[in-house]
């Protein structure tokens, strides 16, 4: 599935307007990167992806790529371009991609993400992963951009997708992550995961073991995320309140934050 006209623009229901240019990075392929991330785990481990581990924060890094685990403002910069480059990337592609999990709560709250969120989620159809795995696995892809405050960046991002990727069951548990969108400076990362049917039940899951009725993603609406374009499900906030609640739309206090309806954003608490 590939990204066609058609979509209704919708706004997050507290859609706060964020829009800002950014380039599209240069693709060019991966060389002198180690391929196979699991040899740093040992002999027999099947895990495709390393993360250095020992906390929640630090399970959001690519081992190959961390050196050092950044601040909340540096975690927040990184995840922002992060979000920003895929999305540009993706849509300059015609590639369906959608924003799922806490991600996708982040849209419904002002269209950002979150300020406690340690990493971005998205998701697309396994038949859009499959078509796009042999022209663009492995690519790293580059670019030059000016912040806010006039500082010149050189990033550089990488397309991993996980050699597991096509296995239709969770098998040991280990590779249900099916591709990322590396940060090749931080090492943080977009996991991307595959929603495809799996059995005669008429739904879609993905590896970690969500599932969904076509109806509740299909037809994906064309919205806005940190100032890019960006598609999110047919039914959002149906979506988050199954995964997390009914509350997780209501509630305005959370994680030592409050909404602050002028600004329409999450603020410290006092």
């Amino acid at each position: 599935m590939v990204l066609t006209s058609g979509y209704i623009l919708f706004q997050s229901p507290v859609f706060i307007e964020v829009t800002e240019p950014f380039p599209i990075p240069t693709p060019i392929p991966a060389e002198g990167i180690e391929r196979n991330a699991h040899k740093n785990l040992g002999p027999g481990s099947t895990k495709y992806y390393s993360e250095p581990g020992g906390s929640y924060e630090l399970m959001h890094y690519d081992t190959r790529y961390f050196q050092k685990e950044l601040t909340a403002d540096e975690r927040r910069t990184v995840l922002e371009d992060l979000i920003r480059s895929y999305l540009n990337v993706t849509n300059h592609y015609e590639i369906e991609t959608w924003l799922a999990h806490g991600t996708l709560m982040g849209w419904w709250w002002g269209g950002r993400i979150m300020p406690w969120d340690s990493d971005i989620d998205v998701q697309l159809s396994f038949e859009t992963l499959d078509s796009i795995a042999p022209e663009l696995n492995f690519t790293e892809f580059r670019y030059e951009m000016r912040h806010a405050d006039g500082q010149l960046v050189s990033k550089s991002y990488l397309l991993d997708i996980n050699p597991y990727y096509s296995e239709v069951g969770v098998g040991d548990g280990n590779n249900v992550i099916d591709a990322r969108w590396i940060d090749t400076h931080s090492g943080m990362y977009v996991d991307i995961t595959a929603v495809r049917q799996r059995d005669d039940s008429g739904k879609w899951s993905c590896k970690d073991r969500h599932e969904y009725e076509g109806a509740e993603l299909w037809p994906l609406i064309e919205s806005e995320f940190e100032g890019v374009a960006a598609l999110v499900p047919a039914k959002p906030t149906a979506l988050l309140r199954a995964e997390y609640g009914q509350e997780s739309t209501q509630k305005e206090e959370f994680m030592g934050h409050h909404w602050d309806h002028s600004d329409k954003s999450w603020v410290p608490d006092p």
